[in-house]
């Protein structure tokens, strides 16, 4: 489809300058003061130990990633920026956050580790076919993290691409004499099961027949001993090893003290004389802050078109700035007994094609005993840095939408007609927004109704989903109170509109009001379930739930107590503790706090004692359930949830890019009824002390 001529960076944007967000609405926190962030966001890392691993990649195949994941080149639609590769390298970081704070009101910090792939850039301004260097820059594609926190953020502000994992440790008991592990990585992977996990990555370091003299240690839980004189020892290994790995090894080392200067600071004061001698044409080190690029992508609703295809409602190329605040200590990981420059280190990635090779990355399959298919990878004179950084927001975003053009400003450029984005689907983080369910054969659904106050939801409903073309108001209710109804489920073998390897299955517990919808227009009207909060059990279900449908949604774990502890059964009020459902919080809300995984809402079961009265109305379900807004469950009608779709602005996450969408599906399950407490930590709804059942 033609577009409208987009001519790149000649409104004088361009890297480091931001454009106005005056005119952008702000973004609604109706549910809560947790999701307002300030308009000058900065996040400081503290003590941070980066350990870097430079691989040998092809330029063509980086440039052919670069066109599909920035540049665009087939869609029809270039944006007015294009990026090159900067050196036939990529970079491997394992990271360890001692400390990540922000200036958020009552946020306090957290700690995480990640393990990031990244490019270095050439970025250009695009005017046709005429290119104008800007700067370079780095993107991460593929980033991994053990925090959701930093996985929900990055993601709904930057787009950083992340994915969950789990880092495992392992015994040195273990290990072959001459061998140990550095790093073992485990992916969580979506399946029918929360919790499920699968091989992503391993770092291993070889010793040659005596023992390393590098002290080597766990990456993530100390610093490496930098060795004076291994780099020295490892460029005489390569002077005697012949021509052909002196040129592979020099060709690569070249771009590495070129390039890498720019991105991480002077990092060659902290390396052996021999190898600064040997490389002194290299590149200024960075004053300035660092240019990250990423791709925000975020899923349509899609509706049921043949063949399906994925599509996007918005693309953004984001630019945002990092910068070493301090670089306090370094060093090489180079063993001096390793007769080639990786120092005996070595990376196998799980899997016959795994993700990160899309990068161009040169690699060896190979058929392991314990891991089966693997690509090897073996990196150019790995290296340590100890460092402090600060990290703010995007200051320069080009972006799009199925209803506007490309544009640089936070103006839209509107289509005449909607357009259908392709959806990328690349990147480490693009898998967990999942396409549309098709089938749910096997769900389980207990609907708790809580009596509510009907002005404290009406206000919520008003502030949260007003707007001039819709207006909601409550239904439901009895003794005279309004309804919230807590609906706990879970479900498996869930299949979506696409082929895929197994099925999906996840817990979830939301709060969810029944409502009325009126469309201003005609006045017509029907019923519908809001899920104002949601907790659930897979990375997966959180991020699709949030970002694709727009409800608010929380990575959680679901635990049960072991079986004993329902024997004996306890009579009366206080009943047996069936479930705890706990979340990533900051504990107090007026100081600044570790982030704590803590516990919102516990379920018990509750025996009445003999010869107790019935407190329960007198009721058919049928009837019961008109009472409490869910007339649907009963006469099988669809059941329709809305939900209010955001996409804050990387240039100012107080406020929303493009004006807020709805999303709604429908629901048919059946329910079943129990008992429910609630922590204090969940935002009051107006809710009472205790909650309903039909006899």
């Amino acid at each position: 489809m033609p577009q409208q001529s987009v001519r790149g960076m000649k409104q004088g944007l361009g890297p480091g300058h931001r454009a106005p967000t005056l005119k952008l609405n702000d973004y609604n926190t109706a549910l809560g003061d947790a999701l307002a962030l300030p308009d000058d966001l900065t996040q400081t890392l503290s003590g941070v130990i980066a350990q870097i691993f430079p691989l040998p990649a092809d330029l063509g195949q980086m440039q052919f990633f670069l066109d599909q994941y920035l540049n665009f080149p087939s869609d029809g639609e270039t944006p007015p920026v294009y990026f090159r590769p900067a050196a036939p390298l990529v970079v491997l970081e394992v990271l360890n956050y001692s400390s990540v704070a922000s200036n958020a009101a009552n946020v306090g910090w957290f700690s995480q580790h990640e393990i990031a792939f990244g490019m270095p850039l050439e970025w250009y301004a695009r005017d046709g076919d005429h290119l104008e260097f800007l700067t370079h820059a780095l993107i991460y594609p593929y980033i991994y993290v053990d925090n959701s926190v930093s996985l929900s953020g990055g993601r709904q502000i930057y787009g950083w691409s992340k994915a969950p994992v789990k880092l495992v440790p392992t015994p040195a008991v273990f290990e072959p004499a001459n061998t140990r592990t550095l790093l073992n990585v485990k992916i969580l992977e979506k399946g029918n099961q929360p919790g499920q996990e699968t091989n992503l990555l391993r770092i291993r370091e070889r010793k040659y027949l005596q023992p390393s003299v590098s002290s080597l240690t766990g990456l993530l839980t100390a610093v490496p001993q930098a060795i004076a004189n291994s780099m020295q020892a490892a460029i005489h290994l390569l002077q005697s090893a012949g021509a052909e790995t002196v040129s592979y090894a020099g060709h690569h080392a070249q771009f590495l003290f070129k390039v890498l200067p720019r991105f991480y600071g002077d990092f060659r004061r902290y390396l052996p004389q021999g190898l600064r001698d040997a490389h002194c044409d290299y590149a200024a080190p960075a004053n300035a802050p660092t240019s990250i690029i990423t791709l925000k992508e975020i899923r349509d609703i899609e509706q049921s078109v043949q063949p399906f295809r994925p599509v996007s409602c918005y693309q953004g190329i984001i630019e945002s700035e990092m910068k070493v605040t301090a670089l306090t200590d370094g060093g090489s990981l180079i063993d001096s007994t390793s007769p080639d420059p990786s120092g005996g280190v070595y990376i196998d990635l799980a899997g016959a094609n795994p993700e990160p090779l899309a990068l161009g990355l040169l690699s060896l399959p190979l058929n392991l005993p314990d891991w089966h298919d693997v690509r090897r990878l073996k990196p150019i004179f790995p290296f340590w840095l100890e460092m402090n950084l600060s990290y703010g927001l995007a200051d320069y975003q080009a972006w799009r939408t199925h209803r506007s053009y490309w544009t640089e400003t936070n103006e839209p450029r509107l289509r005449s007609a909607s357009y259908p984005i392709p959806y990328s689907g690349l990147g480490s983080g693009a898998a967990e927004e999942i396409p549309p369910p098709r089938n749910f054969p096997s769900v389980t659904m207990r609907v708790l109704p809580l009596p509510a106050d009907g002005k404290t939801l009406d206000l919520l409903l008003q502030q949260y989903l007003n707007n001039q073309y819709f207006t909601f108001t409550h239904t439901g209710g009895v003794n005279g109170a309004a309804v919230v109804n807590l609906i706990l489920s879970n479900f498996q073998n869930m299949l979506t509109v696409v082929q895929q390897s197994g099925a999906y299955g996840d817990y979830e517990l939301t709060f969810a009001i029944p409502a009325r919808w009126t469309r201003t227009a005609d006045q017509a009207t029907g019923l519908c379930l809001i899920p104002a909060y949601t907790l659930a059990g897979s990375y997966w279900n959180a991020v699709t739930s949030f970002e694709v449908y727009g409800r608010l949604a929380l990575k959680s774990s679901f635990v049960s107590p072991p079986f004993p502890a329902f024997i004996p059964p306890q009579l009366g009020p206080a009943g047996n503790l069936s479930l705890t459902v706990l979340t990533d919080l900051f504990p107090e809300k007026s100081k600044a706090q570790k982030l704590q995984q803590l516990p919102v809402v516990e379920l018990f079961s509750v025996y009445p004692t003999p010869g107790a009265t019935d407190i329960t109305q007198s009721t058919t379900v049928i009837n019961f359930l008109a009472q409490i807004g869910l007339p649907q469950l009963a006469d099988g009608s669809p059941l329709y949830s809305v939900g209010l779709k955001q996409i804050r602005d990387a240039n100012d996450p107080g406020r929303r890019t493009i004006r807020p969408g709805y999303g709604s599906n429908a629901l048919s399950n059946h329910p079943a009824l129990n008992t429910i407490r609630s922590s204090s930590r969940l935002i009051s709804m107006g809710m009472k002390a205790c909650p309903w059942s039909p006899s």
